[in-house]
């Protein structure tokens, strides 16, 4: 499974029963899931949310429309093959017969004999076991488990397959409270390290917590589908479900703590406070808006100063050199290194943490010393400016994210726009010659090139960061070959640069495409590489040079 999880739906029509006499539940419905992504499935009962999951699952009768598993009708899967990519969990499960949880979950890893146990089986089931708080039912009878327990058990089945994509149909009906919490965290990492999650859901906070994006149907055969901005807006949400979204925040109000203040007669201040869902797929506590911030990242500073909080910032790394404010903050050590005493000694309130970039051993330290850590690392282009929202929520500046977000958005849409219909061009994306590196299409610089109509030739890699030989590139001959360089901060954040220090290897290759034409870019790595605001202006920059190659191949 090299390449990037992909369900393309297109123009699905659905009937109940899955027959034609059916009265129809939507039509003309149509969405992408990619990887990394959360999809909730909002609506009325019987609008069609079990019905869109099985269809998905390969399960139900469409009455028209496409659904393509990784550029391939789903028609065409045999059901030991969909089983390798897709894990779907149903609404209802029976147990007719007694088996332990560990038994039942340990059925769900094989696809030939299920009795056949392989040797490291009992470690991956007590895993996930473990996640799902079901350590103490291992040798249970499913047959007298709570309706919640049982629940969790059906999600251990279906992580255990190893699918990369998770249908799951009401995985929060019967949970209390305290593992609805769990069950976030659970699917959020599932999609930040496996795949991708679509989940039916009725309670609104849970799915505005869980969500990148949302499917919404209003029970009249009419169907939205798109980010969950963009979809779970206040006045659909009223009009579909007969009560708003809190659109615009992720400080969805812990329901633990209005049962605690209901019980005690406490009042919301003296008994709520904010709960944050990092991208860590942990869940973080804030009382009141950070007042002593820390960031061990660039893109994190530029998010923060987004966001209008920089006057909260007391430390930052070295590379944080954007905006000029931003080089007066503290240096509190590097990409490399992290001075942990004097991050200690400053006591920060909260510490943003880029996920896969910092050095997890020091970031351990940070937590072990008891300081607050907030993981944050977008990985597509439109989680940018949700990471913005998040980051303004997060601060206490709601408004200001909300605005920098929408501005952003607007940005990346009218490239999108723009280059929707352009001709295709090859691009091989050169992180680093000695060894030579490039990124997949699991990177945000991919979905940047694929934004301007072009194609990562390695995008296809497991890794995130491939290795590669000279001899792969040569015989992958990209059109355009981009490496990063450094800018000014003003003026194009881009230039044709044949002559670079990072191409010399590519002289001895005339016959190569982009040596031949010289189509070899120098891009500006802080716009383009950093996780952060300016991530348009570098998107405008690859469009702009794409566009060269077309103007001068003639399409």
């Amino acid at each position: 499974m090299s390449k990037p999880l992909r369900f393309d739906v297109s123009g699905l029509c659905l009937h109940a029963g899955g027959t034609s006499a059916g009265r129809v539940l939507f039509d003309g419905l149509s969405f992408s899931v990619a990887q990394h992504e959360r999809w909730v499935v909002l609506g009325p009962n019987g609008a069609g949310k079990s019905s869109l999951l099985a269809a998905m699952a390969g399960v139900f009768a469409r009455t028209r429309g496409e659904l393509m598993l990784q550029d391939r009708p789903l028609s065409d899967w045999s059901p030991r093959s969909l089983a390798d990519w897709r894990a779907w969990c149903p609404q209802f499960w029976a147990d007719p017969f007694p088996a332990s949880v560990a038994e039942t979950a340990r059925i769900a890893m094989h696809r030939g004999a299920w009795w056949t146990v392989q040797s490291d089986d009992d470690g991956d089931v007590q895993r996930v076991l473990d996640e799902l708080d079901l350590a103490t039912l291992a040798h249970a009878d499913v047959r007298q488990l709570s309706g919640g327990e049982r629940q969790r058990v059906a999600l251990t089945t279906a992580l255990l397959q190893g699918a990369p994509l998770l249908l799951l149909d009401e995985p929060a009906s019967h949970l209390d409270l305290a593992h609805q919490q769990l069950l976030l965290g659970v699917l959020a990492r599932h999609a930040a390290d496996r795949g991708a999650v679509v989940a039916s859901l009725h309670d609104i906070n849970l799915a505005w917590d869980l969500a990148s994006h949302a499917v919404l149907l209003d029970g009249r055969g009419s169907a939205i589908a798109g980010t969950r901005d963009a979809v779970m807006t206040p006045p659909r949400a009223d009009a579909v479900l007969g009560r708003p979204a809190a659109q615009g925040s992720e400080l969805v109000m812990s329901a633990l703590m209005r049962l605690i203040a209901l019980l005690f007669g406490l009042g919301h201040a003296a008994a709520i406070a904010a709960i944050h869902l990092d991208d860590a797929g942990r869940q973080v506590d804030i009382a009141s808006p950070p007042q002593r911030i820390i960031t061990i990242a660039p893109n994190l500073t530029e998010l923060v100063y987004a966001v209008g909080a920089g006057a909260a910032l007391i430390g930052t790394v070295d590379t944080s050199d954007y905006p000029q404010d931003a080089k007066a903050v503290p240096r509190i050590g590097n990409a490399e290194r992290l001075d942990i005493e004097r991050i200690v000694s400053l006591k920060p309130d909260l510490i943003l943490v880029w996920l896969h970039g910092n050095p997890g051993r020091e970031v351990a330290q940070l937590e072990a010393a008891g300081l607050r850590l907030f993981y944050l690392e977008p990985r597509r282009l439109d989680d940018v400016p949700r990471a913005i929202e998040r980051v303004g929520a997060l601060l206490g500046h709601e408004a200001q994210g909300r605005d920098a977000a929408a501005d952003l958005r607007k940005a990346l849409n009218m490239l999108r726009e723009t280059h929707a219909n352009a001709a295709p061009v090859t691009v091989f994306y050169q992180v680093w010659s000695q060894p030579l590196m490039t990124l997949n299409d699991q990177h945000l610089v991919s979905d940047v090139i694929a934004l301007c109509r072009g194609r990562n030739v390695f995008g296809a890699l497991p890794q995130l960061v491939p290795q590669l030989s000279i001899e792969s590139v040569v015989a992958a001959d990209p059109e355009a070959m981009f490496t990063a360089s450094e800018f000014a901060t003003v003026g194009p954040q881009w230039r044709r640069d044949p002559k670079h220090r990072a191409f010399a290897t590519w002289s001895r290759f005339a016959k190569l495409t982009a040596v031949r034409r010289g189509w070899m870019f120098a891009m500006a790595g802080d716009v383009l590489n950093r996780q952060g605001p300016r991530i348009a202006q570098g998107a405008a920059a690859a469009c702009a040079a794409l566009d060269e190659v077309r103007k001068e191949r003639g399409r």
